[in-house]
């Protein structure tokens, strides 16, 4: 309660209008992207859900290797200690496939082979 003496009550101010920048996802403003675990692509913040694989930014696992329609490029990796091993990496095209294989082996050397000289290990 206002004292009989006190400066007189003002109007309450009205309250600040917030506004959101975007209403879906799909209309983020931002260019920022996040890595999917799923396919090792790049993904705009904007979506939560990578558009190529399933895979959310929380890492389920709905993304099925087998579905991916992707072509598969095979990779040697070698460690400095001579150790050698060979994976298979899908992806648009070999230099994403280069560095999918470097993102996944940390440390390896990391080299494009072709499918049928890649060894079995």
């Amino acid at each position: 309660m206002q004292h009989p003496t006190g400066p007189a009550p003002t109007a309450p101010r009205p309250a600040r209008e917030v506004r959101t920048l975007y209403t879906r996802p799909e209309q983020a403003t931002t260019a920022t992207t996040w890595r999917c675990i799923g396919c090792d692509t790049y993904v705009t913040t904007a979506l939560a859900v990578c558009e190529t694989c399933g895979y959310d930014r929380q890492g389920n696992d709905s993304y099925v290797y087998t579905d991916d329609p992707r072509p598969e490029h095979a990779v040697v990796l070698s460690w400095p200690d001579g150790d050698t091993a060979a994976d298979a990496i899908k992806a648009d095209t070999a230099p994403e496939a280069l560095e999918a294989a470097r993102a996944n082996w940390p440390g390896a050397a990391v080299a494009l082979v072709d499918a049928e000289e890649a060894p079995r290990c």
